[in-house]
């Protein structure tokens, strides 16, 4: 009998050509390598990562077989989920990658996955391996952390955000997108299905947004400047900020479509929102910089608009108020801690102005302008300038 010393020495598949995983459990402790672009890992059946996995080539998980990453992925070409995949630690794509998933990805609280080309599907997608996928789509269960660094991630499928996703390339919402915990969006995101914004969900957005279908606000959503990053929010959907929702603007908002306000925006000092199509107050909108109505702004019957900067409602824009409207004195004091040393509330009217119903208090600078109509039905208190050009 010999005895070998084994310390310094780990098992190590270096793959050329197919590796099947066809039956029970391959656990990998040492290095597998899929080590050119033809190599292919198949498996069929439970394959768990304890150590490393390097795929130069294919790695694919075929239905009801299940890949577990306890350590590090690395991928630099192509992965393939048909079945289930759970990380607890490290994947990792390089911006040659490409990841399909037609099953279900669980990215647990310790799991950090950063990818590349991602493509998230729609239930019965077709495939290159012709498997009936009739009653599965792509799912993505995110309870860690998900950067996504390369390339474009669509998602056809379903993505549950309950974790830290970090949008950092091009992401494409086509489908269904919930977030409960924290969303960040440094880069290009396109909603083009729905978007989830949920009660204990932070949405932050410091680049380009584009909404051309459904935003449902029921938690807080930012629209930031950070650095030299500004951000640009365009609604071309419908966005709804439910009674829980709030939305807070340091940046451009811009609303092509439809906003209704059940909840609470707040645009601050360096905030820009502007509405070329509807948007409905029906709770609370305090303005601390600039709104430029060139459509229909309604301020409903139990909507409250605090001005206590600039609101431009500009030729072809109707301003009606049938609640509460006030425009702010210099220096007012508000509920948000902003400082507005030598601000006052001014409203600029080349447009028309309803007052239907509620009152209106004026205690800064209310400008009908040249062409511009203020209609009073209703209490007014003025308290400053309410001018008639």
């Amino acid at each position: 009998v010999h005895s070998i010393d084994t310390s310094n020495i780990i098992g190590y598949i270096d793959n050329y050509g197919t590796v099947n995983n066809e039956t029970g459990t391959l656990t990998n402790k040492g290095q597998i390598q899929n080590s050119s672009s033809s190599s292919i890992l198949k498996n069929y059946a439970s394959l768990v990562n304890d150590s490393l996995l390097i795929n130069l080539g294919t790695c694919k998980v075929y239905r009801n077989a299940t890949l577990t990453n306890n350590e590090k992925i690395q991928n630099n070409l192509k992965v393939v989920n048909y079945g289930t995949i759970t990380n607890h630690k490290t994947y990792e794509s390089m911006n040659t990658s490409s990841f399909d998933n037609f099953y279900k990805i669980d990215n647990k609280n310790t799991g950090t996955m950063d990818t590349g080309t991602f493509n998230n599907k729609i239930i019965n997608s077709s495939n290159e391996d012709n498997i009936n996928l009739s009653t599965i789509e792509g799912v993505i269960d995110n309870a860690g952390i998900i950067n996504h660094k390369h390339n474009t991630f669509i998602n056809s499928g379903r993505i549950n955000n309950n974790g830290y996703f970090n949008n950092q390339a091009t992401l494409n919402n086509d489908s269904l997108l919930i977030s409960t915990s924290i969303f960040t969006n440094s880069s290009s995101l396109n909603n083009n299905r729905r978007i989830t914004i949920d009660t204990s969900s932070e949405f932050k957005n410091w680049k380009t947004l584009n909404n051309t279908a459904t935003i449902d606000v029921k938690g807080l959503l930012l629209n930031k400047v950070v650095g030299s990053d500004t951000g640009e929010f365009t609604n071309n959907g419908n966005m709804t900020v439910q009674t829980t929702g709030l939305i807070r603007n340091y940046a451009n908002l811009t609303n092509d479509e439809n906003i209704i306000i059940l909840g609470e925006i707040k645009n601050y000092k360096t905030g820009v929102l502007t509405n070329k199509d509807n948007l409905t107050n029906k709770n609370t909108l305090n303005n601390y910089g600039n709104i430029t109505n060139t459509s229909s702004f309604i301020n409903d019957t139990n909507g409250t608009l605090n001005n206590f900067n600039v609101i431009n409602n500009n030729t072809g824009g109707t301003l009606t108020s049938k609640n509460i409207l006030i425009n702010k004195e210099t220096n007012a004091s508000n509920n948000d801690s902003v400082t507005l040393n030598g601000l006052t509330g001014t409203i600029n009217i080349t447009g028309v102005v309803n007052i239907d119903s509620g009152y209106l208090t004026n205690n800064g600078n209310l400008v009908p302008q040249t062409g511009g109509t203020l209609n009073i039905r209703t209490t007014v208190t003025n308290n400053k300038i309410l001018s008639n050009n």
